[in-house]
């Protein structure tokens, strides 16, 4: 199948680092973080994002959600994945919904405006909205 666009919510470049700064960011002990993310790295072999950014069509319309004052994931791996995109030559969309919070946990202060941001970007690039 082919996919249409691309919506890239909270995204970033290293899975188990975000998993490290999620888990500091909750008051784990640094080391602990750290041995977590080398485990997680290890045993599971989490996915690459920016490897896989790799493999989209160059003409496949991307769209880049973040919060300004994200929670749990570092800007610099934000940044890096949206470095890996225009490395990659992908005409993306970035948006920055002004604002802190994790966009989609409880109570998620920044849901509303991010689920209008999609319909509208959806809408600009003429792509199909599912409906129930």
């Amino acid at each position: 199948p082919s996919i249409s666009c691309l919506i890239l919510v909270q995204g970033f470049d290293d899975v188990a680092e975000a998993t490290a700064h999620r888990l500091r960011s909750q008051g784990s002990w640094r080391p602990s973080a750290w041995l977590v993310s080398r485990l997680l790295r290890i045993f599971v072999g989490p996915p690459r994002p920016l490897r896989e950014i790799a493999r989209l069509r160059k003409d496949l319309p991307v769209l880049f959600l973040e919060a300004q004052d994200e929670v749990y994931v570092p800007a610099s791996a934000r940044e890096g994945l949206w470095e890996g995109l225009k490395n990659a030559g992908i005409q993306a969309d970035r948006v920055t919904l002004k604002g802190r919070g994790d966009l989609g946990a409880p109570p998620a202060p920044l849901l509303k405006e991010a689920s209008e941001t999609v319909g509208a970007w959806l809408a600009k690039t003429r792509q199909p909205i599912a409906r129930k």
